[in-house]
């Protein structure tokens, strides 16, 4: 099944669930969409805390992370989603400069690139 059909049938689902009445489509709708962000999220800290349990350093200026916070996950391919294979850590400040880095190396056509 492809993302789209995901979509309109859960677009369907919660329509049916709600029919004509704002106030009971309001609910699923708004609990749907959490619970997937709470999903991602959770991938998210898991390889965030196995990167940092592992001692790996910024991917950006290869210095050492020092704790949880001031350290971003990066993904190293943009189009692929959270996974141990995929991500890195990178200092708040590297992961802000490393985009800037990435479109002067292309001429300023890069990609904006995700947390």
């Amino acid at each position: 099944m492809e993302p789209q059909e995901i979509l309109t049938m859960t677009r369907e689902a919660i329509r049916e669930h709600g029919g004509d009445d704002p106030d009971k489509w309001y609910y699923p709708n708004r609990f749907v969409f959490a619970r997937l962000q709470l999903d991602e999220r959770r991938t998210k800290i898991q390889i965030k805390r196995e990167l940092l349990q592992a001692g790996k350093p910024c991917h950006y200026c290869n210095k050492p992370v020092a704790d949880r916070t001031g350290v971003c996950l990066h993904r190293l391919d943009e189009d692929r989603g959270y996974s141990r294979d995929n991500c890195v850590l990178m200092h708040s400040h590297c992961h802000v400069e490393h985009p800037k880095q990435n479109r002067r190396a292309s001429g300023g056509r890069g990609r904006k690139e995700d947390d």
